[in-house]
């Protein structure tokens, strides 16, 4: 019997220390700058290769779903006179 109480202090006591960590953050580790701009390869890799593929010629995993296919971006440059079209791409 003289466990009893032992025990239920120990859960009350874990109940709460866990209900009063709950609402505060984490560290700041894993949060971003506020202007923090992740690299371009990793924006491809996101919101890109699903369609243009990781070689981004234009045959990712998601071509099959497109009514047009996803164009290659390897000769951007080649199609618009030899100069990358930075205002198009942006």
């Amino acid at each position: 019997m003289s466990k009893h109480p032992a025990v239920f202090l120990g859960i009350l006591l874990l109940t709460v220390v866990a209900s009063t960590t709950r609402g505060k953050p984490t560290s700041d580790q894993n949060q971003f700058p506020a202007g923090y701009v992740p690299p371009g390869e990793v924006i491809f890799k996101q919101h890109c290769a699903a369609c243009h593929g990781a070689d981004a010629k234009g045959f990712g995993p998601a071509r099959a779903a497109l009514k047009i296919p996803a164009a290659d971006l390897t000769t951007l440059a080649k199609r618009h006179g030899g100069k990358f079209p930075y205002e198009y791409v942006t």
